[in-house]
């Protein structure tokens, strides 16, 4: 993921987190908003609430990582946001949970 895909501001943050709209998963939420950007942005939240640095930094990688492989619909801030169970979740089961959310929620682009 390059660096201008990430969301930095905290404006922004706050902008999707107000005006966007949450999917919600067992392990994460995926919130998201239009941005007039060409390109999708992402940002990630792993409360302390998931576990200690070591697991919160693991989680975040992982869901980094996913979100990374799909192909997502352009122009759009996403969040997403990590629950509890998160940390005992192995990384395959993380990732179904994910993808069937980005799925539901329509940001993954349908190839021929």
């Amino acid at each position: 993921m390059k660096g201008e895909q990430h969301l930095r501001d905290r404006a922004d943050y706050e902008r999707v987190q107000k005006c966007g709209r949450w999917v919600r998963g067992d392990l994460v939420r995926i919130k998201r908003f239009p941005n007039d950007k060409g390109i999708s942005r992402y940002g990630f939240i792993v409360s302390k609430k998931v576990g200690r640095a070591v697991t919160r930094n693991l989680i975040k990688r992982r869901l980094r990582e996913i979100v990374r492989q799909q192909d997502i619909v352009a122009g759009l801030d996403i969040i997403v946001c990590a629950n509890p169970q998160a940390s005992t979740a192995s990384f395959t089961v993380l990732r179904t949970d994910v993808i069937q959310l980005l799925g539901r929620s329509s940001l993954l682009r349908v190839g021929c």
